[in-house]
């Protein structure tokens, strides 16, 4: 069965989904966090509060080796972050999940709920979560940001072979500039808000 093409998330689609009286903290945060990260939903069930360090998330492996990085945290989640810290300490900042599949991923079951919402709320078919990480590249480049950094920031290589074999990357002051170009709007700027502050 072929699947309908991965659609970036609208203001409105982010707007509706958030909204929705169904959405728990770790739905609201693990969205968000994907959004001004471009990070995968199961690096985002992995985290934990030990991986927050000097206003960046640390990744320490993923799916390639251009994975381990880190992210500089956008100022409008940081208040998202400080509360899962608040709650959970050290440990992982998306609580109660259960690792579930073949793998025993922490994202098992949490995915699954995900898809679920998305129904309810009656997002298109091709918005899913790991549309969140399109939405992030799109917007990032919308906004001007180079392709190194956004390569960076998401744990791809770049495709400059040079940069690839000879840097170090690109340094956090820079990346962080980058990040703080994200601007989802003023609605979700107030939901945060007004949940998490």
């Amino acid at each position: 069965k072929r699947r309908k093409p991965r659609i970036p998330w609208s203001n409105e689609h982010i707007i509706v989904f958030l909204s929705h009286e169904k959405i728990t903290t770790n739905d609201f945060s693990a969205t968000a966090i994907a959004l001004f990260t471009g990070m995968r939903i199961e690096d985002i069930c992995q985290l934990k509060g030990k991986d927050i360090e000097e206003g960046c998330i640390k990744i320490e492996e993923g799916k390639t080796n251009a994975s381990s990085r880190k992210i500089p945290i956008h100022s409008v989640i940081l208040p998202i972050i400080e509360k899962l810290i608040s709650r959970s300490g050290k440990d992982y900042l998306l609580t109660g999940l259960s690792p579930g599949g073949i793998d025993g991923k922490r994202s098992a079951y949490f995915s699954r709920r995900q898809s679920d919402l998305r129904r309810k709320v009656g997002l298109p078919e091709g918005v899913v979560f790991h549309s969140l990480r399109n939405t992030f590249a799109t917007r990032m480049e919308n906004a001007g940001v180079p392709k190194n950094h956004i390569s960076q920031l998401m744990g791809y290589e770049d495709d400059n072979m040079t940069l690839d074999v000879y840097s170090g990357g690109v340094a956090i002051e820079p990346l962080r500039e980058s990040i703080n170009k994200l601007n989802y709007g003023s609605g979700m700027n107030l939901l945060i808000k007004n949940l998490f502050t």
